[in-house]
């Protein structure tokens, strides 16, 4: 092509518009219109020795079809798109579901392994107590003390695994105090030192992002409790212009994510999925001997419902 019709080309793309040139006489005319897809600019070329392809009449009707097929193709660009992110969002949801049952089998071997088996041994002491309280035996005070003691444990257990579902503290107290009061319990019960951080200052956040960072900090930290062997945790609520950042970070034994066992595994990537949900990200670190770091970004977009 030669420099005149470089120019014309150009001008073409600057103006978002159609030119005609003229070649040489051996070879004719050529007419351009600009295109526009997925936010690109590009161009539609005819060549031919018909003079008609220098008129305006062709201009026009180039540019024309310059539109429309700028729109079909940017159609099939969305259709493309919808299509792989339902996909993504089938996916998700299929995963999420997984995840929902996976704790929900976990409760179930928390009450029947634990409550369960306190309301059981508490009813065969009060059971003993009701035989012997006749006979005037020592042994019916013992079974009766027992059984009282036992079912006062399984008020205490059946309150942890409710706690375990949906805290009162995260309604009543907040993201902040529930955090700090979770971590402070299990750095007690695992006798390491906490360092916790927050700049949230008492703000309340909209309840799915408060609910969101709980459960995946929850894991987070009993994660820790289960296998870092650590003695010391980290624990750090961030709020951003635009986020809200959660880190936990303890110095234990650390693991190798490709060959971690199924049941960690579903907790690692339920973290994972929770902050996918609200269009965030949950990155996990690890390495065997130095320790792990869990940090999730959760987006806040309106301040205006919790300022």
């Amino acid at each position: 092509e030669s420099a005149d019709v470089q120019i014309i080309l150009q001008r073409a793309q600057a103006d978002n518009s159609w030119h005609i040139g003229r070649l040489d006489e051996r070879d004719g005319y050529f007419c351009c219109a600009a295109l526009t897809v997925d936010g690109k600019l590009g161009l539609i070329e005819l060549y031919s020795a018909d003079q008609r392809l220098g008129s305006p009449a062709t201009g026009d009707l180039l540019s024309t079809l310059a539109v429309q097929i700028s729109i079909a193709l940017d159609n099939a660009t969305l259709y493309d798109r919808l299509a792989r992110r339902r996909a993504e969002l089938e996916t998700l949801l299929q995963r999420l579901i997984n995840a929902q049952e996976e704790e929900r089998r976990v409760v179930a071997y928390d009450i029947h392994d634990g409550l369960i088996q306190m309301l059981v041994s508490a009813r065969l002491q009060l059971r003993n107590f009701t035989l012997d309280r006749g006979k005037a035996d020592q042994r019916a005070e013992v079974a009766l003390q027992k059984g009282l003691n036992q079912l006062a444990e399984s008020i205490v257990e059946a309150r942890r695994v409710i706690e375990g579902l949906r805290p009162a503290a995260l309604d009543d107290l907040g993201l902040v105090a529930t955090i700090r009061h979770f971590s402070a319990e299990m750095c007690a019960q695992s006798n390491c030192k906490l360092e916790f951080i927050s700049n949230l200052n008492g703000l309340r956040l909209p309840m799915t992002v408060e609910t969101t960072a709980f459960r995946i900090m929850q894991e987070a930290i009993t994660n820790v409790r289960k296998y870092a062997h650590t003695d010391k945790l980290y624990v750090a609520l961030h709020r951003g212009e635009n986020n809200l950042q959660l880190v936990v970070q303890d110095w234990g034994q650390g693991f190798v994510q490709a060959a971690v066992a199924k049941g960690r595994g579903v907790g690692l990537f339920g973290m994972r999925e929770r902050a996918k949900l609200l269009g965030g990200d949950c990155k996990i670190e690890s390495t065997v001997g130095q320790g792990t770091r869990v940090t999730a970004w959760l987006p806040i977009k309106d301040k205006a419902s919790y300022e």
